[in-house]
């Protein structure tokens, strides 16, 4: 399985983060929730969702990877949820 991570992460229509990736040459979009902002790592909780996606981008990758490995893609849409990160 070839997955590639895009450098074009984006605000979503409300405090998500939308992270682009690429699986097998097909475009997936991966949302990652306020909530899982929040919970991923509470005690460095940044001002802003985008500060706080960066502090801790290499571990919501490698959740999103393990996701997609496990076949969490629905209509090329994966969603980190709160309890993806805890």
């Amino acid at each position: 399985m070839n997955i590639e991570f895009k450098d074009d992460i984006f605000l979503g229509e409300t405090t998500e983060i939308n992270l682009p990736i690429m699986v097998n040459g097909n475009q997936v979009i991966c949302i990652v929730t306020f909530e899982a902002l929040e919970d991923i790592n509470p005690e460095t909780q940044a001002d802003e969702p985008m500060q706080q996606y960066l502090a801790n981008e290499e571990k919501i990758k490698s959740i999103a990877e393990r996701k997609i490995k496990s076949g969490h893609i629905v209509a090329n849409k994966m969603v980190i949820y709160s309890a993806d990160v805890l």
